[in-house]
Parts: structure tokens; sequence; C-alpha cells
């Protein structure tokens, strides 16, 4: 089973798409959101001129390339026409399907981990560790989270994190779903952005609910007093928002394994 793994696993990142889309999120949240960020746009000197900015140079975007690159996983079989090929090697079609689990599962957290590298890496040479024990109500004055920065920002990883693990679980779930990358790909894309598109129109409680879908709500409801009522309890939306979306996406893998086995064998 670790070798089928290993060779899903590596078979994900020979991908071209794989590798551009780990590169362009790389550029756009560590370079462009982390580096000009502090560099340029925040922390330059002022007047200048000849900036865009009027700055010297001297001072999560992530659902979108998760999704290109894990809707092909299952759905990349059909397109590529391997079916029979798969039902004709010696480990079968249920274990080539929780290779390919474990390898979404794992590219995911490799993919964050680049990421989140990067950006606190970013943070720490630009900004040092000053504010860190400093609490979040210097931010918002109606937080109630006992919370310094430091925490809030570990938070706010492991919010991100868990949500990545979640929507990769959707994905897969969707790509074994579907017969074609494109299908997939679309898909996975509208899970997350087509509740931010409708949210103004719907019910405030239905907006609400929508934030468990896997990184379609935000880390920084750590800031505000939001409650979802379950079961005549209160609770405070931080905690369901750690808890729900991965759950989501464990849901979906069973299905997307039994699913995509099922259409295999048929």
């Amino acid at each position: 089973m670790m070798e089928l793994f290993l060779l899903e696993h590596k078979k994900l990142w020979r991908k071209m798409s794989t590798r551009i889309s780990v590169l362009l999120c790389f550029v756009y949240v560590v370079i462009f959101g982390s580096v000009l960020s502090f560099q340029w746009f925040s922390f330059g000197s002022s007047d200048d001129v000849t900036s865009a900015f009027g700055n010297h140079f001297d001072g999560t975007v992530m659902a979108l390339f998760l999704a290109i690159t894990l809707s092909s996983l299952f759905a990349g079989e059909w397109h590529d026409n391997t079916r029979s090929l798969v039902l004709t090697t010696k480990n079968g079609w249920k274990q080539i399907a929780l290779a390919k689990i474990g390898t979404g599962l794992s590219f995911a957290t490799e993919f964050f981990a680049i990421i989140m590298t990067g950006g606190v890496v970013s943070q720490i040479f630009f900004l040092g560790t000053a504010g860190w024990d400093m609490p979040i109500q210097t931010i918002k004055l109606i937080a109630i989270a006992p919370m310094n920065m430091l925490q809030a920002e570990i938070y706010e990883y492991a919010f991100a994190f868990l949500g990545a693990i979640g929507f990769a679980g959707v994905v897969m779930f969707l790509s074994a779903k579907t017969r074609g990358n494109v299908l997939a790909l679309l898909c996975s894309l509208a899970v997350v952005y087509g509740p931010m598109m409708i949210a103004e129109y719907l019910p405030y409680n239905v907006q609400k609910a929508l934030d468990f879908i896997p990184l379609v709500g935000s880390g920084a409801d750590i800031f505000r007093t939001n409650t979802f009522c379950i079961f005549e309890k209160y609770v405070w939306s931080p905690y369901l928002l750690l808890i729900v979306p991965i759950l989501i996406g464990v849901l979906c893998m069973p299905f997307a394994v039994k699913g995509w086995s099922r259409r295999m064998r048929t």
C-alpha cells in the first residue's frame, strides 16, 4: 500500500499543472502578499512619484490552486482512458482509490506548509515578534476571545490548514463523481466561490451556515461575537469553523472511494 501511495504521490507532483499551481500560489501569497506588502506597499518610505503606490521599494486563493491540482486526481483516469489498465493491476481499484485519497491529503498538507512557511518567514523578517503578546482587543475592542496576537495567528493558520484538508476531501469526491477534468474543476470551484457570489442575497442565518463549507468562512471570526444555536446551546463560531469543514471533507472521502471504485468496476 505504501508503494502504491508513493507512486500516486510522485505522479501528482510530476504533473505540470501541479507545479504551476504551487508556483503561482507561492508567488501570489508569499512574494506578492508578504514580501511586496511589507517591503513596498505598507512600509516603504513615501513620496516616490514614480511608484504606483507612492512608496519606495525599501520597507487564502489557495482553494483555486488546490482545485486545479486535485480535481484531476480521479477524473484524470477517465480523461487519460486508463480504466482498463487500472482494472488489470495487481493492487485493484480499491487500493488505488485509497492511495489517491492519501496522495490528495499529503499534497494539501505539503502545499499548505510551503505557503505557511513562506508567509511566517516573511513576517518575522520584516516585523519580528513585536506585538505577539498584545491582546487581540487592541485590533477590535468588542472581541471576546482571551487571546494574544500570536495565539490568534496560530488559530488562523489552523483554520486554513483544516479548511484545506476539508476542501481536498470535497474536491476528491467531485473528481471521483465526474469523468472530465474540466467538469470536476468547475464543480470544485463552484463549491468555494459559489457561496461567496450569492451570500449577500441570502438570509443572514444562511450566510453564516455557508461559512462551514471548507475555505469559505474566515479565520477572522475570532475577532467577532458570532454564535450558532445547536440543541438550545450557543456555540461560538470559531470552534465550529475549525471542526465542521474538516468533518465535511472526511465524510466525503469514503464516498469518493466507493463511488470511483463502483464506476471503475462497471
